[in-house]
């Protein structure tokens, strides 16, 4: 099974931290990509369908055999 894992993030937001730390302590190996840019990220969030409070970093998404499933923020991937 192949299983690549996405966050998306901002420079310095705490909960991007937090759920990269998380990551990174249960040795799961990851793609970060910083998504400063306001216009880029309001794109980002356009492309997933997001709406209202769930156009937020981090969003973490996991992509196993094909299959994508966005996990959302540091709080849903603990």
């Amino acid at each position: 099974m192949s299983v690549h894992v996405e966050v998306n993030s901002k420079t310095e937001c705490p909960y991007c931290i937090e759920a990269k730390q998380w990551l990174a302590e249960r040795a799961i190996p990851y793609e970060e990509i910083v998504r400063d840019i306001r216009e880029e990220r309001e794109a980002f969030y356009d492309s997933l369908g997001l709406v209202g409070k769930e156009r937020t970093v981090p969003q973490v998404i996991i992509t196993a055999d094909g299959d994508r499933l966005r996990i959302g923020g540091a709080e849903q991937l603990t």
